[in-house]
């Protein structure tokens, strides 16, 4: 705005002049006529005109909403700050350069690129869609021009790129895909890193925002061949336990038919007696009686020949 007011002015002063030396050129009358005179008397009056408004347009600088002016004089910077609105200064010997001291967004890393970094244990990741939100403080302004080359480029990707691989470490692999966390400890060590280089209060972090955060291809099948092997590890672990249930079931049914049986021949033991026994042997005797051999296998006796004597 200030820029197109001070160019709208100088151009009118260099249009008046233009019109003084043009009305000058095309008069043929000499000057001691009477309307000669009075073109020469409008030549200096758009003479004097012009000049003034060129030197006008090089008196003020309206300093915009959002910036702070940075005065100075034949070289020297003036630590002052310019506030905003219409502020004069000396022609020539003063120019006022305005610094933005608004929020500023700056895109360090695309959507399409990415930073490599690692997390605890070492594992790589990527980190795409980088961008940081700043703000110089407004009584830094004077500072800032004297000091920095480029006033526009104060958040560098290698400022910003060695913030993110000092913070990340510090998460593992549940806690980096949180990314609201990630951010928030990443605008506190870039933070410390901008402090370290321009001084404190100087240029303000006020967010970090990430796009993407992901683990590398190669973490990724790791981590695959691990959960299959894992999965095939606890398969087997199931089976194997299925399999010892069984034999334990089948070992404890045998001892249970064992004991049983234990049992029931004890119980069998004690219930059979003397004459159980006897009508055992007479249910299987077949009538005849024992023949009784000497022990010298000469004399043979026939019971049922005894029986018979004596029954006579």
């Amino acid at each position: 705005m200030d820029m197109s007011l001070n160019l709208i002015i100088a151009v009118i002063g260099v249009l008046l002049i233009i019109a003084g030396v043009v009305i000058t050129v095309i008069s043929k009358r000499p000057v001691d006529d009477e309307s000669g005179k009075r073109k020469f008397v409008s030549l200096k009056l758009y003479l004097l005109a012009g000049v003034a408004l060129l030197l006008i347009s090089q008196c003020f600088v309206i300093v915009g909403t959002g910036y702070t002016g940075v005065r100075i004089t034949f070289g020297q910077v003036d630590e002052n700050p310019v506030s905003q609105g219409f502020r004069f200064k000396i022609p020539v010997a003063q120019t006022i350069t305005q610094v933005n001291r608004r929020q500023q967004d700056i895109e360090i890393v695309s959507p399409d690129s990415y930073i490599e970094s690692t997390i605890a244990g070492k594992i790589p990741i990527t980190i795409s869609g980088v961008t940081v939100t700043y703000q110089i403080s407004p009584d830094k302004a004077a500072y800032i021009y004297s000091n920095v080359t480029s006033p526009e480029n104060l958040v560098t990707y290698n400022i910003v790129s060695s913030a993110i691989k000092a913070t990340t470490p510090s998460f593992d692999t549940d806690g980096v895909v949180v990314r609201s966390d990630v951010e928030k400890s990443t605008k506190e060590t870039l933070q410390t890193y901008i402090d370290d280089k321009y001084g404190e209060e100087v240029v303000s972090i006020i967010q970090v925002t990430i796009g993407n955060i992901a683990f590398t291809d190669e973490y990724n099948n790791s981590v695959n061949e691990k959960n299959m092997a894992k999965q095939a590890a606890e398969t087997q672990e199931i089976e194997n336990t299925k399999n010892i249930d069984r034999a334990n079931a089948e070992a404890e049914a045998k001892l249970i038919a064992a004991e049983a049986e234990k049992q029931a021949n004890e119980l069998l033991e004690q219930s059979i007696t003397d004459k159980i026994l006897m009508q055992q042997y007479l249910e299987k005797w077949d009538g005849k009686l024992p023949t009784v051999t000497g022990a010298d296998g000469g004399v043979m006796i026939d019971v049922k020949e005894l029986m018979g004597a004596d029954n006579n």
